[in-house]
């Protein structure tokens, strides 16, 4: 059997200094060459999130300035309901409530009012339509009412009930 042996000496050295300065332009050029990579890479990262932060920050500005708008159009809306609310307390000129507050403290019991209307060229005259169960009902809303200038335009029945239309004056009425 032959034998095979390992002759270090046979085998000439390695020049270290030599494989590294051949091999050290290729490796400083991958360096340079990966880190410029990855300052592009950062920059672009920067760059899309400058882009990302201006997209929320412009996406941010639309949605105030269209809340902005919301708000002032509801702002609007509130003034022109209070300035609605302060001229029906502050108009003096139409006692319709009163009228109807009256018309209200003297509904006799057992009469009840359907419809009424009223213009406004001549807010003190309600006409009314009621309807009541019995005509002595019908007369007690008569007799209530006469001091309002009542007058009776139609009287009919309807399902059982007594219907009357009929309108009040309340401008001869003194309180």
């Amino acid at each position: 059997m032959k034998r095979y042996t390992l002759n270090f000496a046979a085998k000439p050295r390695p020049d270290w200094l030599q494989t590294i300065l051949r091999t050290a332009p290729i490796l400083i050029l991958l360096l340079i060459l990966i880190a410029g990579n990855i300052e592009k890479l950062i920059t672009v990262q920067k760059k899309i999130a400058a882009r990302e932060d201006e997209l929320t920050t412009k996406e941010l500005r639309e949605k105030i300035f269209n809340l902005k708008n919301q708000i002032d159009l509801q702002k609007k809306n509130w003034q022109a309901r209070l300035k609605n609310i302060n001229n029906l307390l502050e108009a003096k000129n139409s006692p319709l409530i009163d009228y109807l507050d009256l018309l209200e403290e003297t509904i006799p019991d057992g009469v009840a009012v359907q419809s009424f209307k009223f213009s406004a060229q001549t807010p003190s005259v309600l006409e009314l339509t009621i309807i009541t169960p019995s005509a002595p009902d019908l007369k007690k809303a008569y007799a209530a009412w006469k001091k309002y200038q009542l007058n009776i335009i139609k009287e009919s029945e309807s399902s059982g009930m007594l219907v009357s239309q009929l309108t009040l004056n309340f401008n001869h009425y003194a309180k």
